[in-house]
């Protein structure tokens, strides 16, 4: 975000922060949830896939928003709506 924030889309650091997240959250689920879960011998795959995911998604999206709301504060824009 400090050192390429103009190559992100977006139009705030907000939304560039949940661009981020979401291309992380999207690099995480391929990389390491489908090998781990679905290719892996444990008793139900899918569920376990399901439940991770969702983790995931809210751990990441989280990390995001905070990241946002940081960047946003030290460059003085407005604040969260």
């Amino acid at each position: 975000m400090t050192r390429f924030a103009e190559r992100v889309p977006g139009h705030g650091p907000f939304q560039k922060s949940l661009v981020l997240s979401l291309a992380a959250f999207a690099i995480v689920t391929i990389l390491i949830e489908i090998p781990a879960k679905l290719l892996g011998s444990v008793a139900d795959p899918m569920r376990n896939f399901l439940i991770g995911t969702v983790f995931d998604a809210v751990r990441i999206l989280v990390l995001g928003v905070v990241v946002g709301a940081i960047s946003r504060r030290s460059t003085g824009s407005q604040t969260i709506r």
